[in-house]
This record gives structure tokens, C-alpha cells and sequence, in this order.
């Protein structure tokens, strides 16, 4: 108990007294606000006509507004208004958070395990599909390439690919990519795959046309899409985009394909109507 007291002593001697004013200060209000209509105030809403424009006196602390009415009573009693918008805010931001995490949680724990579970016969099943599909722009890579016999687990491999495939990225963190675009999908509107591609393309170089076309263009299709995506999100998300429409078919003209981003977007989709 001695060294407990002596380490309360040291940490209080230790501690700024500004530390001590801020807090003092914000009890205070805090104190004040909650307690308001206890204490020996002037009522925030009648007038004394004496004290219009009038400074600080013994009966006015911070004078009076213009109609008279007393400033420091409006402040406490605005304070309780100002308080009960913050908790409730916070309280129901934390009600609807908790409910997607949960949502969130139960969904990707059970990615999890599954990910979890992937040994090195998932992985050869995947690097023959990936063989007969034969992607377009598909090179080579150091570890693990798909053109060898795998030697470690599909999520390893798929690991090791993170950084520069957009799909590998999902097996290594989870597909936290694909549960946060189905999060924030709104599977009401008829145009919610138009916005979860946008939204990838956006935010993610297209792994696809890195592979074809190099990463200095897939980084230029990204900053058109964050371009287009605030548009298209700031007129409503309209079906019919005239100015997205002609930079679709600018895109085909020139045979970019952000094929990644699409096959995110289907999973994204997929994921949002089953948890809908």
C-alpha cells in the first residue's frame, strides 16, 4: 500500500497544473449543465430590460444579450442542450456501430476460419484454375510463382501476392476490403454495383490493369474514378451518368479493363444482400 500511495504522489507531482485546470474546468460545466436548474439563476428566457448590452454586475455575470436576458444563464442552460446532443450522438453511434461490428465479426470470423482451413491442395486447385484461365498480363513472381507446384498453403501464397493483387490482398486480411464496401452499400438503390466498383476503383489501383497496361496507368484510371465517384455520389448516384458513360466507353476504346475492381464489387454485392 506505501509504494502504491508513493506512485499516486509521484505521477500527481509529475502532472502539469494545467493538466489540473482543464479538467477542474470541464467538471465545472459539466457540474453546471447537469445541475442547471437547481441553482440560483436567472431564467435563460425572460428579459431585464436594465440590462441590455449591459457588462459584467453582481447580478449579471457576463451582462446581458440584446432583448436583456442573462448571458451566463443561457451559456449553463445551452451547455445542457450542447450535453445531451454529445451523449446522444455518442450513444447512438455506438448502438449502430456495435450492431454492424457484430454483423461485421460473425460474418468475418466465420471467413476466417475457413481462410484459416486452406492447405496446400487449395492452393494447387488454385494455381490450376489460375493456369487454364490464363489472365491476361499474368507474369512471374520470386515466391511462389503460379507457373510452379505450390509449397505452401493457399493463404500463404496468396499472402505473398498481397501487395501487388488486389484479390490476394483479400485472402491476407481477411477480405476486409469486400466486408467494408458491403457495409457501407446501400442494396436499396438499383445503382449499388455502379457505386461499390466505383468506390474500389477509386480507392484501389485495378490489379488487372497493372498487369496489362502498368502501374502508372492503373494509378491514372484510379484518380478518374475518385473524380467520377464524387461526382456521380454528389448528383445523387443517377442510372443514367451521360459523363460516366462516355469515360466507360473511353476506357473500352482504349482496351483498359479494370476487371479486378468488377470482380471485387460482385463479391462486395453478394456479401451486402446476404446481410441486408
Amino acid at each position: 500500500m506505501p509504494d502504491t500511495v508513493a506512485f499516486v504522489r509521484t505521477r500527481a507531482a509529475r502532472t502539469p497544473w494545467g493538466w489540473w485546470v482543464a479538467w477542474t474546468w470541464l467538471g465545472a460545466v459539466v457540474l453546471a449543465a447537469v445541475f442547471a436548474p437547481l441553482l440560483p439563476l436567472w431564467d435563460p428566457t425572460i428579459p431585464d430590460y436594465r440590462a441590455v448590452f449591459s457588462g459584467i454586475t453582481p447580478s449579471h455575470w457576463l451582462g446581458g444579450d440584446t432583448l436583456g436576458r442573462d448571458t451566463f444563464s443561457r451559456v449553463v442552460h445551452g451547455a445542457r442542450a450542447s450535453l445531451l446532443v454529445g451523449i446522444c450522438a455518442v450513444g447512438i453511434g455506438a448502438i449502430v456501430g456495435g450492431i454492424l461490428g457484430m454483423i461485421a465479426g460473425y460474418f468475418g470470423g466465420r471467413t476466417e476460419r475457413v481462410l484459416a482451413s486452406l492447405d496446400i491442395d487449395d492452393a494447387r486447385l488454385a494455381y490450376r484454375a489460375i493456369a487454364i484461365a490464363n489472365p491476361g498480363g499474368l507474369g512471374d513472381a520470386p515466391e511462389q510463382s503460379v507457373h510452379e507446384a505450390p509449397t505452401v498453403d493457399l493463404r500463404t501464397a496468396m499472402s505473398l501476392a498481397a501487395d501487388r493483387d488486389s484479390i490476394a490482398r483479400q485472402y491476407a486480411n481477411g477480405f476486409a476490403d469486400v466486408f467494408d464496401a458491403a457495409q457501407r452499400a446501400n442494396v436499396t438503390k438499383n445503382t449499388a454495383i455502379l457505386g461499390i466498383f466505383l468506390s474500389f476503383l477509386a480507392a484501389l489501383p485495378d490489379s488487372h490493369i497493372v498487369r496489362k497496361q502498368g502501374a502508372a496507368m492503373a494509378q491514372s484510371v484510379t484518380r478518374d474514378a475518385a473524380v467520377h465517384h464524387a461526382r456521380w455520389l454528389a448528383a445523387g448516384s443517377p442510372a443514367d451518368d451521360p459523363e460516366l458513360a462516355a469515360w466507360d466507353a473511353e476506357l473500352k476504346a482504349r482496351g483498359i479493363n479494370p476487371g479486378t475492381s468488377a470482380d471485387l464489387a460482385v463479391a462486395a454485392l453478394f456479401v451486402a444482400l446476404m446481410t441486408a
